[in-house]
């Protein structure tokens, strides 16, 4: 058998020193300001919290054991309608808080970056 590159093995801690690089080189190279870094990072909440959201609807769980349940509540839990009635409250649940989260701080953050500029590059 073929042993992998070591590079390869830690592929996903390659990715995430690469990722965070990209600031470093926009500020060295690119003329990048703080507010273009602060950006990119908000950019970065938005997407992270888009594919959280995703999960969560993609999300089935385990199969809970329907013994314990009245006879009557046996073919609704085996069809799926518990979980599926708990992602129609926890993805607004969780889309609300988030965008609550991510809107106070992009807010804060928004206001110190550019607090003390006049515009002039």
């Amino acid at each position: 058998m073929v042993k992998p590159l070591p590079i390869f093995s830690n592929l996903p801690l390659v990715v995430l020193v690469a990722a965070n690089l990209v600031p470093i080189a926009g500020v060295l190279w690119w003329g990048w300001s703080v507010f273009e870094i602060v950006a990119l990072y908000w950019f970065e909440n938005v997407v992270i919290g888009a594919v959280n959201i995703l999960k969560l609807a993609a999300a089935s769980g385990e199969e809970p054991d329907h013994a314990n349940l009245p006879k009557n509540l046996r073919k609704v839990a085996t069809m799926g309608i518990v979980r599926h009635g708990a992602k129609l409250f926890i993805i607004p649940f969780f889309t609300f808080h988030y965008t609550a989260c991510s809107a106070s701080s992009t807010a804060s953050s928004f206001s110190s970056c550019s607090a003390g500029t006049t515009g002039d590059s």
